[in-house]
């Protein structure tokens, strides 16, 4: 009998996970529901001979995980049923319910894919793997011939399963089965047996965790603790979020699925603490094949040989072996203990990620500056020229949804207000009207803005700083220069002197017999001096030509930005005066458009010459206040 979705398959988890033990009668394999008030009570009927409980739950996987989730979402049911606000939704439920994961149909952040990802799994389905063995190669066989080996394998009928759904994994050459009922999950669990035309095959099936769960994995638990002893041990009330707990093969470690998307730093073992950390998978390398992605007991080329050390397929006895990894590359056997990548990065650290790559690119797009090098932005209170937001003030414009506007019916002074709103100067540049600066001077008051001018004035004077600090270090540097050059004009003037003294003695000594030698003298070492006189001239124009080429380049610059000071500073006076006239010139009136009369009206071109003079104006009077 197939069991409807919702509220009845959780019942009939939350018994399943209650019972204590499984009635097991020698009938022909069928399975029925015994529903006493609230309660529901499994009636498991099999061929062959009697099992416990503990057999009867080790060949299901993780499938107590999903009867204790089914039986908290029943208890939670019952409880917004009873309480008077069951109704009541609200649009967060969804990321609530998804525990902010991405949803389905969207790609992740960071995340790039070279061909399209298949459709998502159902979310609240079960997933049941099913692994085939004695080298089934299921990418041989067409996807449909594998769904109706598995129904039949199961015991099931097409019509049974409409809604259950096979996904084919080529690269583990695994099979995926999706359900949604607990019943049908046990079937496709215990399945063992797959028969393909007339060939039969032996599989190992097994329900996995749920997906919106994680797994954590904690150490040196006493080896004689059975495994209900170890469910029974971490699935209390001390660990709200544990699902199941089961020993990891013949090891002292145990393995723990949490509801959710967090590991616990610390579990309780019968109220013993325990650190317990987060589970990695490891890379599957295949001791039969040499191929990543699957193990030995799945692979679909048994017969293949390979060389565990350097990866040589079908290699001979005396092969020269060159140890390389086929995970990192280094000199050590693919998937070894010293192997840093011999471990997958989890799914739930991937996610923090992407959320810190996420949160980085959100934080650079917003420090990116949206304005102009020549002219700052005006600030947001300001509407643009000629739009509708000068006369509703309510809502803000960035906040505004942008939707298609309805169809009017003609006005007669549509084309008036359009005039209204904006006028055109000679230049092409628009300039605020008279009644959107009148709505706005009313929108704008209790609000402080702040002079746009101010953070360009404060860039300017930070600027000039600093070629001050620059000038300043390159005069420093020329009177150093200069007292090492007036150093070594005394240090050459006194050590040609005493050479000098010498030849005048000895000429004055001498007159009556000149000796040539002494001559020679004479005439080497003003030679020497000419020599030197000449080149401390030589590095005297060089750096005298180098400083004025520096202080030429830094006038240059003092000169340039003071040009575009002073321009800034027209441009800044020019708006705000002639923001300044328009707003007197507006008459204070009632909160409707203001209206005057055709004859206090000013033409376009009028207002625009009169707005231009006063900026020459202004213009004129700094240039005056400079010199």
């Amino acid at each position: 009998m197939a069991e409807p979705r919702g509220a009845a398959g959780a019942a009939a988890a939350q018994s399943n996970d209650a019972s204590p033990e499984c009635t097991v009668v020698a009938q022909t394999p069928n399975t029925s529901r015994q529903v006493i008030g609230t309660a529901v009570r499994m009636v498991t009927v099999v061929e062959g001979e009697p099992i416990t409980a503990q057999e009867h739950g080790d060949t299901v996987g993780w499938l107590p995980c999903h009867r204790r989730k089914f039986g908290q979402a029943l208890q939670q049911f019952q409880r917004d049923a009873t309480s008077p606000h069951h109704l009541s939704t609200t649009v967060n439920d969804t990321a609530t319910f998804n525990n902010g994961k991405t949803p389905q149909g969207q790609r992740r952040p960071g995340l790039r894919t070279s061909k399209r990802p298949r459709p998502r799994l159902p979310r609240d389905d079960i997933k049941v793997v099913i692994r085939p063995r004695e080298g089934m190669n299921v990418a041989r066989v067409s996807d449909a011939t594998l769904r109706d080996s598995v129904l039949q394998a199961a015991g099931l009928e097409p019509a049974e399963a409409p809604e259950d759904l096979l996904r084919v994994n080529h690269e583990q050459n695994i099979l995926v089965v999706s359900t949604a009922l607990l019943d049908r999950a046990e079937r496709y669990a215990r399945i063992e047996e797959l028969k393909v035309g007339e060939t039969s095959f032996s599989a190992k099936a097994y329900v996995t965790t749920p997906e919106d769960s994680v797994k954590g994995v904690i150490h040196n638990i006493p080896a004689y603790d059975s495994a209900e002893d170890i469910a029974r041990s971490i699935v209390y009330s001390r660990n709200p979020t544990a699902l199941h707990a089961r020993r990891m093969g013949r090891t002292n470690s145990a393995i723990i699925a949490f509801s959710g998307n967090r590991v616990p730093y610390f579990v309780y073992y019968r109220g013993a603490e325990y650190r317990c950390y987060i589970h990695k998978k490891k890379h599957e390398v295949c001791s039969t094949c040499g191929k990543l992605g699957h193990r030995m007991d799945v692979c679909p080329y048994p017969d293949r040989s390979y060389c565990s050390a350097c990866g040589l397929a079908n290699p001979m006895d005396e092969h020269e072996c060159v140890i390389q990894c086929a995970l990192c590359g280094k000199d050590h056997p693919t998937g070894d203990k010293q192997c840093a990548q011999r471990y997958r990065t989890p799914f739930i650290l991937k996610q923090r990620q992407w959320r810190k790559e996420q949160a980085a690119r959100q934080s650079s797009q917003g420090r990116r500056r949206d304005r102009s090098a020549s002219f700052p932005r005006l600030p947001d209170a300001w509407p643009p020229a000629g739009t509708a937001s000068a006369r509703d003030d309510s809502v803000p414009a960035q906040r505004r949804p942008r939707s298609k506007s309805k169809k009017r019916g003609p006005r007669h002074s549509s084309t008036v207000q359009h005039d209204r709103q904006s006028i055109r100067t000679p230049d092409g540049m628009s300039q605020v009207s008279w009644a959107a600066t009148a709505s706005l001077k009313g929108s704008s008051q209790g609000h402080t803005h702040q002079d746009p001018s101010q953070t360009s004035t404060g860039i300017a004077h930070a600027e000039l700083a600093s070629i001050r600090t620059t000038l300043d270090q390159v005069l420093a540097e020329n009177r150093q220069l200069k007292a090492e050059i007036a150093q070594l004009k005394r240090s050459t003037t006194t050590t040609s002197t005493p050479a000098m003294t010498p030849a005048v003695q000895v000429k004055h000594s001498s007159e009556l017999t000149p000796s040539p030698p002494k001559r020679r003298a004479e005439d080497n070492t003003s030679r020497q001096q000419s020599i030197v006189h000449n080149d401390l001239q030589l590095l005297e124009s060089k750096l005298e030509k180098k400083f004025d080429e520096r202080f030429d380049k830094l006038a240059n610059m003092v000169t340039t930005l003071a040009g575009a000071l002073a321009k800034f500073k027209e441009a800044i006076g020019g708006k705000v005066t002639s923001l300044e006239y328009s707003i007197t010139r507006v008459p204070h009136s009632s909160p409707g458009p203001t209206r005057p009369p055709p004859y206090a009206r000013m033409h376009a071109m009028k207002a625009a010459t009169i707005l231009s003079n006063e900026i020459e104006q202004n213009t004129a009077r700094n240039d005056n206040d400079k010199t």
